[in-house]
């Protein structure tokens, strides 16, 4: 493997940093302590076992399964009467494995998987450990029937209306993203003006309605703001399906705000396997437990390489991490469950951060030149640089590391004089 490279070469979108014609067998040291509830977790990806290299941003099963649904919606418009006998899901696996074909405006490019270790690091929230009983009641989390505090700095959809335009209207950047244009308002809440301002600003004669992603306390203080008439939470509500949400089945109606009750899976554990919840731990039995293994459906039986199967008992423990972003955050709503081996500890420590990073990608110039650069074009974020993590939280040490840099420069400057003194004397 290649030094200080997690899975791509410096410089370089698709060059692997490893070798595949090498391999050990996958170890874990031990660690000092277990994951708890609440706990801040940093774990390998676990959709990410399979990855487009022309769109490593989103997951290769969901780019498969929004692809399978535009398919059936367009024969929808058709012929209707083939929907039942046609297996969308697969159609969509054998487009994307053309490298040639294209998918919105890009090639579709190389297929590749990533071994555990080698997949990306998430970092989320665990609101769930082996054994406990998730759900999500209008976008509460309840664990074991007992609802949970909402973390500080979770963030929600809030519908703003307003009897003036207080945010501003809709632009469009250079980078083709859509914002709002009060960028300093924007900036002094930090709130983030995304895609989704575009779909649900609306205008009714004299009002404003802005649909903005903020933490509680940044909703209470718009509701402050002079032309704010009224600060309203959006919750999906119970039953309206969400195709992303995990387990992706209509039967199941879950969405990001409303989701489950779901037993997570715990080492020795024994549950029932049917057509009907096998969707749940499919990807369990496949490939996170022991290897690689074929789970079908045959009429009312589920088989696991080829044997019919009614029940199932876990081989380790598994965990539901969430991230504090509810609306936005790609966590176990999406995927489902991360298993034990893919844990890799907790974050200890923050560089640096940007706002809207995309749109100003990283590099000494560009972190010098975002420094007073508003939201709309980056914005570098002094309050997330050189901090330390404890408890979720964190607390910078920017101001000593800055001292003893300076402090460092400042003596060498002057042990280079006195040197210089001391020669000539």
């Amino acid at each position: 493997s290649f030094p200080f490279a997690h899975h791509t070469l410096p410089l370089s979108d698709t060059k692997k940093s490893y070798l595949e014609w090498i391999k050990l067998p996958y170890m874990r040291l031990p660690g000092f302590g277990s994951v708890k509830n609440g706990d801040i977790v940093v774990f390998n990806y676990p959709d990410g076992d399979t990855v487009l290299l022309n769109f490593q941003d989103r997951s290769y099963y969901q780019v498969v399964r929004d692809l399978a649904e535009e398919m059936k919606q367009d024969d929808r418009k058709i012929d209707p009467s083939e929907l039942k006998r046609t297996n969308y899901l697969q159609m969509a696996h054998e487009y994307i494995s053309n490298p040639d074909n294209s998918y919105q405006g890009k090639r579709v490019g190389t297929i590749v998987s990533r071994p555990v270790d080698k997949r990306e690091h998430y970092v989320k929230r665990c609101t769930g450990i082996a054994g406990d009983v998730i759900s999500l009641v209008d976008g509460e989390v309840h664990i074991n029937n007992k609802k949970q505090e909402m973390p500080e700095k979770a963030q929600h959809y809030y519908y703003v209306k307003t009897t003036n335009k207080l945010f501003g209207d809709i632009m469009e950047t250079p980078q083709k993203f859509y914002s709002l244009t009060n960028i300093k308002l924007l900036d002094e809440l930090d709130i983030y003006a995304d895609e989704s301002v575009r779909e649900a600003l609306t205008v009714n004669g004299d009002t404003t309605t802005y649909f903005l992603n903020m933490p509680v306390s940044t909703a209470e203080k718009v509701k402050t703001l002079n032309g704010v008439v009224s600060v309203k939470k959006y919750i999906q509500q119970k039953g309206d399906y969400a195709p992303s949400v995990f387990p992706h089945k209509a039967s199941y109606g879950w969405n990001n705000d409303n989701f489950g009750p779901l037993q997570i899976p715990k080492a020795g554990m024994t549950v029932p396997i049917d057509t009907h919840n096998v969707c749940l731990f499919e990807k369990i039995m496949n490939t996170y437990d022991d290897g690689i293994h074929q789970v079908s459906r045959q009429g009312a039986q589920v088989t696991l390489d080829g044997k019919p199967i009614t029940s199932y008992t876990f081989k380790q423990d598994y965990y539901f991490m969430m991230g504090d972003n509810r609306h936005n955050s790609a966590d176990s709503r999406s995927w489902g469950f991360v298993p034990y081996d893919h844990v890799v500890g907790s974050p200890f420590f923050v560089w640096f951060s940007m706002k809207y990073s995309d749109k100003n990608m990283v590099s000494g110039k560009s972190v010098l030149g975002s420094l007073t650069k508003n939201s709309k074009e980056g914005k570098f974020r002094w309050e997330r640089f050189l901090c330390y993590v404890d408890d979720g939280n964190l607390h910078s040490v920017k101001i000593p590391f800055l001292i003893a840099v300076f402090g460092i420069w400042g003596f060498n400057k002057w042990n280079t004089r006195r040197k210089k003194k001391t020669g000539k004397a």
